[in-house]
């Protein structure tokens, strides 16, 4: 990914192993970040929409809005991309 994104949407749960980590660096980020549960009807949507794969979603899913074109990252990405380790 090329350039910083407008937005990032982290969808995870408290028990995701990375959940403190991917806390943290969205904190990071401020309000160019937002991180969702499962239990919010925008994450269930682009759950639907960008993380199925074959009949199955796995969290996190961690998408990158820039413009028009949305893009989805591993927590590797997301974490380089805010210098967090």
């Amino acid at each position: 990914m090329q350039g910083q994104p407008d937005e990032i949407v982290v969808i995870t749960e408290e028990w995701d192993i990375n959940f403190r980590e991917l806390s943290i660096a969205c904190n990071a980020l401020g309000s160019k970040c937002k991180m969702l549960s499962l239990d919010s009807p925008e994450a269930l949507d682009l759950l639907l929409r960008y993380g199925a794969k074959d009949s199955m979603v796995k969290i996190p899913l961690i998408l990158c809005r820039s413009g028009t074109s949305i893009t989805k990252i591993t927590v590797k990405e997301f974490l380089d991309l805010t210098k967090y380790k």
